[in-house]
């Protein structure tokens, strides 16, 4: 798939981002594993920030994906399952 740049375009057959913000995603996402790595980002990203995902989230999401979701993942059921685990922890 492309990289389409514009999530106004719901129905293009691309991905909605640009390539040089997923691959800042990728690399802040190897250098967040661990806390002495050179270059650590510990700002939020623009590509996250749009998503209206946290550091932390995205983190929780990284390191938990295979245990987290047993279906396809995308942006709404990604925020439903941090608002459930939110609310869990709030119980």
């Amino acid at each position: 798939m492309p990289f389409t740049g514009c999530r106004a375009l719901r129905h293009s057959s691309g991905l909605p981002f640009r390539l040089e913000d997923y691959l800042q995603l990728v690399d802040a996402s190897s250098r967040s594993f661990r806390s002495d790595k050179r270059g650590r980002v510990n700002s939020p990203l623009p590509i996250l920030v749009r998503a209206g995902l946290s550091s932390v989230d995205w983190h929780w999401l990284i390191t938990g994906i295979e245990t987290q979701f047993s279906h396809r993942i995308d942006l709404v059921s990604i925020k439903h399952k941090l608002e459930r685990i939110a609310h869990l922890n709030t119980a």
